[in-house]
This record gives C-alpha cells, structure tokens and sequence, in this order.
C-alpha cells in the first residue's frame, strides 16, 4: 500500500472493518517515516519525528489516501467510491469477514458470492489489485477462500509475540489458485512501527567475506586519521566509526549497541544512508569516497534500508 501512494504515485481506497480510519493513517504514516506506532497514535512523538508526521499529513499523499470505516458500507458502495478515485491503483479491504454480506459465506452463499462477484468485478473493471484482509483462525479460513476464490492467497502465520525493540520473525506462503504454492518465506513483523519487512541482513556474511573485510580495512583506514582530529565531523559518525575502528572489546560488561564489530558495521550503515556531510578537506573526501564504497558493498548484496529496524540510541 505504501508503495502505491509514496512509489507510483498513485491513490488508495482502504476500506477497513476493524481498525479505526485514525489507526489506518497511523499505522501508514508509521511505517513510512519509522516512527513508533503508539508513540505517533498518543501524540508522544517529538522534534524531527513530529515534524515529519506533520508534513507527511499535510502532503498529497495523504490526500490520496480514501480511508473509509462506516460499519455498513458494503462492496456496492466500495466499488462506487473505487470508481471516483482518480488515479487508483490499489483496493484494500481490511476486515473482509465483516464485511456485509460475506458475514459467515458458507452459511449466506447468496449473499456471499453477490459481494464477492462485486469485488471481482471492481478488479476486473478498474484493472488494480484488490487486496482482501482477512483474520482466520486454523477451522475457519477454508469457508471464506472458497467463497472467495481468490487469484492468490499470501498467508501469514505469526510466531509468538517477542518483547523487546527487534522484530518479530514470522512467515509467509504465497500460493496461486491455477498453480499451487509459489513461495514459502520467513519475514519480520516490525510491530514499533506497525510494518511487514523482509528477512534480517547478515551483516556478518556480507563483510565476513575476503572481498567484504577489504572493504571493512578501507574503511578504517581512511576513518583513523579524521577520528584523532575529529573537527567536522558529524558527531554520529564519531561515535560509530569509532565503535568499528576499535573492534573486538577487551570487557564485555556495560556494552551498548555498535561495541560488537557487526553491530557496528550495521551501525554505520544506517549513519551513512542520509549522507550527512563530511569535512571539505582531503581526508574528509577520502573518507567519503570509503564510506560509499562501504555502503555500496552492502546495498550490493542485499542491504535495503528501508527493511532496517533503527539501532537503540
């Protein structure tokens, strides 16, 4: 979804049977920024965070957001509002075994199969996606995909919940209806920032290799000088070049996140994505230069910022 409003462009009707419209937006704008989800929804977030949500709502993504949460609303009226969206590229109907009409299909097949051939036709129709949400227990999701026929069902099955800022390892099955299963895939239920993101990167693969450890050197080489004199350089670099440069720690007590080599690795990583600036001397330019060959070795093999949960501060 987020990619159909902040990638393509493009709008989105969100229909949703549970969630409120106010924790739909919340968890979308969330998502997109990092934030965290119940700080944003209690009005908790601060500085760089707040401002970001403020511009984010103000901007014309948020007016291509279509969010509608009236209990009664049918798929006649869903296709109705789909219609009038200009520039739609995606339908979702987050609840969908409450939605009128689809209330207990294998009970109401007539019903049923109306709202759904309703659906199927919008699909059709508008030619975009429409992404049907539904919670099933392990008995009762059989009824509504055989009422439903869907072109592809993506099932995810959630591992017990894990306390603490990483995020949750779940899995998810991709099967087509002609074809059968297509994929089968772990992912990570991001639940601070209410998201689904893809498999952890091993940031001890990547630089554990001999290509990956000349990189590493490199790295410390060009950031050893500017570290004995650090004048001008962004105090978050200092700190996390610093953790990378001194490898290994003598004493394992008292640790922070970055004192072990692969969380500091990581740690840079995420420094570098919004490329803050660098002294304008030889060494802050030789620095630069091994910084993006650093974070190019990685996005090469798999780095996606985007999939990164933040480090603790």
């Amino acid at each position: 979804m987020r990619g159909a409003l902040f990638r393509d462009g493009g709008a989105v009707l969100y229909a949703a049977f549970g969630p409120s419209a106010r924790d739909i937006a919340a968890r979308v704008m969330a998502g997109q920024l990092r934030v965290g989800y119940q700080a944003l929804r209690e009005g908790r977030l601060e500085g760089a965070d707040r401002a970001a949500v403020a511009e984010l709502s103000a901007g014309p993504e948020a007016a291509r957001l279509l969010i509608e949460d009236r209990p009664a609303t049918g798929t006649g009226e869903l296709a109705r509002l789909a219609r009038d969206l200009e520039g739609l590229r995606l339908v979702v109907v987050d609840g969908l075994e409450a939605v009128p009409g689809l209330r207990r299909p294998a009970q109401d097949v007539e019903a049923g199969a109306g709202a759904v051939q309703e659906l199927r036709r919008l699909a059709r129709e508008l030619d975009v996606p429409v992404l049907a949400v539904a919670e099933t227990g392990d008995g009762d999701g059989e009824g509504l995909r055989s009422a439903l026929a869907p072109d592809v069902v993506i099932a995810l099955t959630f591992a017990a919940d894990d306390v603490g800022y990483n995020a949750r390892r779940d899995r998810v099955r991709v099967t087509e209806c002609d074809l059968g299963l297509q994929s089968e895939a772990e992912i990570r239920t991001d639940l601070v920032r209410a998201r689904l993101i893809g498999p952890e990167f091993r940031v001890d693969r990547v630089f554990g290799s001999d290509e990956g450890r000349l990189v590493v050197d490199a790295l410390k080489d060009a950031a050893q000088g500017l570290l004995e004199v650090p004048d001008g350089l962004p105090e978050g670099l200092i700190k996390r070049l610093g953790q990378l440069c001194r490898g290994m720690p003598d004493n394992f007590s008292g640790l922070e996140f970055g004192d072990l080599p692969d969380e500091a690795q990581r740690a840079v990583l995420q420094e570098w994505v919004v490329r803050p600036p660098l002294p304008d001397t030889d060494r802050g330019v030789g620095l630069g230069a091994a910084l993006d060959a650093f974070y190019g070795h990685a996005v090469a093999h798999g780095y996606d910022p985007e999939a990164e949960v933040p480090c603790e501060p």
